[in-house]
């Protein structure tokens, strides 16, 4: 798999080219990524959400991906993986309720 830099650098840079978000020019690469399937990620406790990883990280089956934490700071549930993958998505909200998707991990990731 590839690292955060170089998937972050494959999956924005082409797209913020095309619209003018930023100036430059982008090749078309002999390989492309697709994303198969996305496994959401859902907390069962509300709260802030803490993040460990950062998007396109690889994550690992069990390993955790987000601490949800009481206004005080408190831990009140530890968010975890539950397949090997991609973290793809995360929200864009600071706190989530219970039964909230607060992330997607690219579970079947293809090259084209």
């Amino acid at each position: 798999m590839k690292s955060n830099l170089q998937i972050e650098s494959v999956v924005a840079k082409p797209w913020t080219i095309n619209y003018g978000f930023i100036d430059g020019k982008h090749e078309i690469k002999e390989k492309q990524i697709v994303v198969k399937k996305l496994q959401p990620i859902n907390n069962n406790h509300g709260g802030f959400i803490k993040y460990h990883k950062k998007l396109y990280d690889i994550v690992e089956n069990r390993q955790p991906i987000a601490d949800i934490t009481e206004v005080f700071g408190k831990v009140v549930e530890t968010v975890i993986s539950p397949k090997d993958g991609v973290l793809w998505s995360t929200s864009l909200y600071p706190m989530a309720f219970s039964g909230s998707t607060i992330a997607l991990i690219d579970v079947d990731m293809a090259y084209i």
